[in-house]
């Protein structure tokens, strides 16, 4: 029981890690382009 609930927030850090990684690279991309 206690296992799941010590993983959950380490895979929502993990997603949000993700995607602001994607997220930057994306504003970063885009303001190379131009």
């Amino acid at each position: 029981m206690l296992a799941p609930l010590r993983a959950l927030p380490l895979a929502a850090v993990g997603i949000t890690n993700a995607v602001a990684v994607i997220f930057w690279a994306s504003i970063y991309g885009l303001l190379s382009a131009l």
